[in-house]
């Protein structure tokens, strides 16, 4: 299973990669959103 799963992850690597940026980003925004400083 995780065999499989790590080879699913190398078959939709950059699919993968922009989903992760696409969740930092917006985890980025939510905290800065909640921080005292402005960004």
């Amino acid at each position: 299973m995780l065999l499989y799963s790590t080879l699913l992850i190398f078959k939709n690597r950059e699919t993968i990669d922009n989903n992760m940026i696409d969740v930092t980003n917006f985890y980025i925004k939510k905290i800065a959103k909640n921080l005292p400083i402005p960004f």
